[in-house]
């Protein structure tokens, strides 16, 4: 992910967020804040490209798939034969 994000003036966790919020059925994010820039930081949520949001599902897929046959409730099919 952090190759995904290299290439753009995005941060990882920008990013994840705006991934996060992309997915189908998920309306909000609770997220944490060690400092009061990580929540300013945190909401603001700039546009993120596609592109990006696409890299992080495919990398997101792709550890899944390493993964082997774990039980995801959220999976559109399951990864288990």
């Amino acid at each position: 992910m952090r190759d995904a994000v290299s290439a753009s003036d995005h941060g990882v966790a920008e990013t994840a967020l705006a991934w996060l919020l992309a997915q189908p059925g998920v309306t909000s994010v609770i997220v944490g804040a060690t400092a009061p820039s990580q929540a300013t930081r945190n909401a603001r949520m700039p546009a993120v490209p596609d592109a990006l949001k696409t890299a992080f599902t495919e990398t997101s897929e792709a550890l899944k798939m390493l993964q082997g046959p774990i039980i995801d409730q959220y999976a559109k099919e399951s990864r288990i034969h």
